[in-house]
């Protein structure tokens, strides 16, 4: 069975465009350009000082695993336990400046 393409209906374009593009539109209008720099970086630094035993685990891994012949061994679980202490560290600060 061949696909024969369907011409567009009236209500799915009128004088100004598809439903979809009229959103798009209505969305475009209303957005709001930020001029404020990014503040998380700067908090996850100073975070970093609260993390160190994580991070200190996290370097202890990699050195183990560093004569790793058979690609299996991997520090991922102290790479999520460092972010997750970041991430804990930066959130109330980020989002009391985000209110």
């Amino acid at each position: 069975m061949p696909l024969v393409a369907r011409k567009p209906r009236e209500r799915d374009a009128g004088p100004r465009g598809t439903r979809q593009q009229q959103q798009i539109s209505a969305a475009a209008i209303t957005m709001v350009e930020y001029t404020e720099e990014d503040p998380k970086p700067q908090l996850e630094e100073a975070c970093k000082v609260d993390c160190l035993k994580e991070w200190h685990n996290y370097k202890a891994c990699s050195e183990r695993i560093k004569s790793d012949e058979t690609g299996e061994a991997h520090c991922t679980g102290w790479a999520f336990d460092y972010w997750r202490c970041i991430d804990k560290c930066v959130a109330p600060k980020l989002f009391a400046r985000l209110k």
